[in-house]
């Protein structure tokens, strides 16, 4: 696992490709759950 994740750091930094700065573990770095939130809040105010 860790191979890959070099590899696609590797990548990425090649590319000049940014990534947010997070913990790989964290319980609040779900992009969906935080995406899903803001639509919900969103779509209650009307």
């Amino acid at each position: 696992i860790f191979t890959n994740a070099r590899a696609v750091k590797a990548f990425l930094d090649q590319e000049h490709i940014q990534t947010l700065p997070w913990l790989a573990f964290s319980p609040n770095t779900c992009p969906t759950e935080h995406a899903w939130e803001m639509l919900g809040r969103h779509l209650h105010q009307g």
